[in-house]
């Protein structure tokens, strides 16, 4: 369960339907000027986050809800040429979202652009966000500056992140962007387990869309009857997160 208390860790910092369109899709070289993950100093955007614990030694299942605001602050230069922007990270339960944004402690996380990739550090994790150019063929180790040799941090072993749908529309809560990208991090799915995260961004605005889910079927710790096979093909057809007993599953969406 260690990986699974890594996970929860980053949930709880991180604290963290969609319609994709069939509109023409654009492939952005490299150099275009289109800013799917703006910086600029006062951007500010607002996410709700629901994260659904399946909990198997209780067997139990329940949500955990809030909101998060992110405020981007002054950029600077490294000295390896990279521009560098620190970001407040909040968050509020749904309990407490009457307690107003500037009462709270931001945490500081950090985004670093060159002409080659974007990274963002959440909690001390770096991930490569966006790489370019940004094309259909184009893939890359999102999570190679993860220690993913540490069991907390096993489930981002050997994520391969990819585009899809570059340039469409995506709707979230009822808004529709017309330019995003949509970048698949990871998509190991099979009988027993689901290891999925996908993030959408999109153009002048950032990060519209987030899903995450780390969750398995452990059949040695359910109640289904080993001899009654009628229950267990019904488990088998149960949707992902659905079919699962632990893990986690989170979901955030821009606020407009």
């Amino acid at each position: 369960m260690k990986i699974y208390k890594g996970l929860i860790i980053l949930c709880l910092l991180s604290l963290g339907l969609m319609t994709a369109c069939d509109d023409e899709l654009e492939e952005v070289p490299l150099g275009q000027d289109v800013e799917y993950l703006p910086t600029q100093e006062g951007h500010t955007l607002t996410y709700q986050v629901d994260t659904t614990f399946y909990d198997v030694f209780f067997d139990t299942v329940y949500t955990h809800s809030g909101q998060i605001r992110e405020v981007f602050l002054g950029s600077n230069t490294d000295a390896n040429g990279n521009e560098i922007t620190q970001l407040a990270h909040y968050y509020r339960s749904d309990a407490n979202q009457n307690v107003a944004w500037d009462k709270i402690t931001p945490r500081i996380w950090y985004i670093s652009k060159n002409d080659q990739q974007i990274e963002k550090v959440e909690e001390n994790l770096r991930f490569i966000k966006l790489s370019y150019p940004i094309i259909e063929s184009q893939k890359w180790a999102g999570n190679s500056f993860i220690d993913t040799e540490d069991e907390r941090w096993s489930y981002y072993r050997d994520w391969l992140y990819e585009y899809q749908n570059i340039g469409g529309a995506y709707t979230v809560n009822d808004q529709v962007y017309d330019n995003t990208v949509m970048v698949v991090q990871n998509d190991f799915i099979d009988l027993y387990a689901a290891n999925y995260s996908v993030e959408v961004f999109a153009k002048d605005v950032g990060l519209i869309y987030k899903e995450l889910m780390v969750v398995d079927w452990d059949t040695s710790k359910d109640d289904i009857d080993d001899n009654d096979p009628i229950a267990t093909e019904e488990r088998l057809e149960t949707p992902w997160p659905d079919r699962a007993n632990q893990g986690q599953y989170i979901v955030m969406k821009l606020i407009p």
